[in-house]
Formats: C-alpha cells, sequence, structure tokens
C-alpha cells in the first residue's frame, strides 16, 4: 500500500511536468485588445500558481462506508462547486497550477501559461503565480542566487509571462513568510522584506500601468491571518478564532479553509474592478462561496469522487484472471 500511495504521489507531481494535453505553444498570445472587458469574462477561467492554489495539504473530510475519510481540493474546485447546479456549460473552469512550481518556475510558469492560453481564457487567476519567482535559491538563468537582485530579476520573467495574456488577469502581490523557514520554507529560499517590497512595488507599478490587471492582496491578507486578527471578505466573515484555522502548521500553505477565503477575496476583488458602466456579469451573482455551502459541495464531490474509484477498482478486480491453483 505504501508503495502504492508512493507511486501515485510521484505521479501527481510529475503529471504537470509531462503536459496534461500534450500541446505546447511557447510563443502564443492572446490576438484581443489587452485588457478586454467583455460580457463573457466568467465563461472560461484559468487558474495558474503553485501550492497554495493546488491546495497543497488542504484536507476534506468526508465519510465512506462508515469510515471517516479525507482528500486533497484546489483553488478552482472552489469555483466549480460554489457555480449553480444548473450552470452546465456556463463557466468553463481549466486549472494548470501545481505544487511543484518552485522546482523550475521559468520552466513551469511557461508551460502552464501555454496549457491556459490553449484554452483560450476570458478569465486568468494567479494568486500565487509570481511567488516563485521571489523566493527560491536559483536566478533567472538557473543558477543559484547570489543576490537579492537576482530575486526581482527573476520576477520579471513570471511578468513577462502575465503579459502573454490579453484577457482580464489577477495576480497576487508577494507575503512574507518568514514563519515558515525551518518547517517547508529553508533561510536560503526567504527573501529579504527589502526585496519584498521592491518585489510588491513593481508587481503594483506592473498592475497600474496595464487595463484589465488586478492585484490580489496576498501579502496583506496573510499578514491579518499571522495577526490574528478577525477578517471581512466581503459578505463572508472570519472571527479571530476561525482566522487562525485558516493556515496550516507549516506556516506556508492555507487549509481548506484557507483556500476558501482566498477565493472569497479573489470574488471582491475582480467584482470591484469591473468597470461600473459594463453589463459584465459579477462573481457575486455566480458563485456562492459561503463557506458552510462551499465546504458541504466539496465533501459531497469527494465523496462522489471515491464511489467513482471503488467502483473502477472493483470492476478491475472482477476481470483479474483467477490465479493458477498450483503456483
Amino acid at each position: 500500500m505504501k508503495t502504492l500511495l508512493a507511486l501515485l504521489c510521484l505521479g501527481h507531481c510529475l503529471m504537470f511536468d509531462a503536459g496534461r494535453d500534450g500541446r505546447v505553444q511557447e510563443t502564443a498570445t492572446q490576438e484581443v485588445e489587452t485588457g478586454t472587458w467583455n460580457a463573457d469574462l466568467l465563461d472560461r477561467i484559468g487558474f495558474i500558481g503553485a501550492s497554495a492554489s493546488a491546495g497543497f495539504a488542504t484536507r476534506v473530510d468526508y465519510e465512506f462506508d462508515g469510515r471517516e475519510m479525507f482528500n486533497s481540493m484546489t483553488l478552482s474546485e472552489v469555483f466549480e462547486v460554489a457555480a449553480p447546479d444548473d450552470d452546465e456549460g456556463g463557466t468553463m473552469v481549466t486549472d494548470r497550477s501545481t505544487a511543484s512550481f518552485f522546482m523550475s518556475p521559468v520552466r513551469n510558469g511557461r508551460k502552464m501559461v501555454d496549457e491556459i492560453l490553449e484554452t483560450r481564457p476570458t478569465l486568468v487567476i494567479g494568486v500565487d503565480f509570481l511567488f516563485w519567482y521571489t523566493y527560491g535559491t536559483r536566478g533567472a538563468d538557473g543558477r543559484p542566487l547570489e543576490s537579492e537582485a537576482g530575486r526581482l530579476e527573476l520576477l520579471e520573467k513570471g511578468l513577462e509571462q502575465l503579459d502573454r495574456f490579453k484577457c482580464p488577469v489577477i495576480v497576487g502581490d508577494i507575503p512574507y513568510m518568514d514563519d515558515a523557514v525551518g518547517l517547508m520554507l529553508s533561510r536560503k529560499q526567504l527573501p529579504t522584506m527589502e526585496t519584498i517590497e521592491a518585489a510588491n512595488k513593481r508587481i503594483g507599478e506592473w498592475v497600474a500601468a496595464r487595463p484589465g490587471r488586478m492585484l490580489f492582496p496576498l501579502s496583506a491578507l496573510v499578514g491579518r491571518i499571522k495577526s490574528g486578527e478577525a477578517l471581512r471578505i466581503g459578505a463572508h466573515s472570519w472571527s479571530i478564532e476561525q482566522t487562525g484555522t485558516l493556515i496550516n502548521a507549516d506556516r506556508l500553505h492555507p487549509t481548506a479553509s484557507g483556500v476558501i477565503a482566498i477565493a472569497q477575496k479573489v470574488g471582491v476583488v475582480v467584482d470591484e474592478s469591473i468597470p461600473a458602466d459594463r453589463s459584465i456579469p459579477r462573481m457575486r451573482d455566480r458563485f456562492d462561496l459561503d463557506h458552510q455551502v462551499v465546504t458541504g459541495r466539496l465533501s459531497a464531490r469527494k465523496l462522489e469522487e471515491k464511489k467513482r474509484r471503488e467502483a473502477l477498482r472493483k470492476s478491475l478486480e472482477s476481470k483479474e484472471p483467477a490465479g493458477n491453483p498450483g503456483q
């Protein structure tokens, strides 16, 4: 069983590098006016990012066959289950986020942008896309970082990839994750506070200079969570007690509740960014991001996925040839 789990985990990590549809167009860009706000904004949403978007270390609990079980979930799944039951064909979600982003930000970032471009996205969500373009130990050339300036050079590579999208894009700034050093991060991976501030200044300038670019305040959100403050995100409230449940014990990754809170904030930022004079659907009207609603639907989804896996397993076992009694 341990061997099987190890192979499954390895397969999950390698899935991204192998490509999910096998098609790559490294020079592709969208052939529309940059930052165009259209009525189809929520028709084709693409997700790009690292472990927070990919739901690393998240846990969705459910009961199967009298046993308590759990599985992970992703940011994109929050929006999938938050859509109404009759939203068939209403929103197409494509997720290329990966927990293995840190292994090669330049290569992985380019690859996921290549693949999302092929879906002709109408909105791109990259909450933690730029994280490993600032953290880490290797620079833009793949060699070990020799200075903090190298981190800012690497950041430019990430922004170049985002420039390939012409549809609206929401991108997060860089949080200071010093609490995770010694747990999930090494000291060498952590930028200085001065570098974080310079990176966020650059990201803010990049967003301001381009129509249809939205800043997701990841740094501020993480700061409030770390300080234990109560949160209010649009119509959603998180008490002081609840705020502590939004980040994992590794002090780097959000919990399932934390990912839901991120989704809620994405909805607020996008809705507030849509020009008031445009007849464009708002996220609050398409997605029910209430924590209790989303949690219940995620649990139901994971249960159905488990049932399908069990049915497939039993079907395969029933087709296996009987063993030779003489062996």
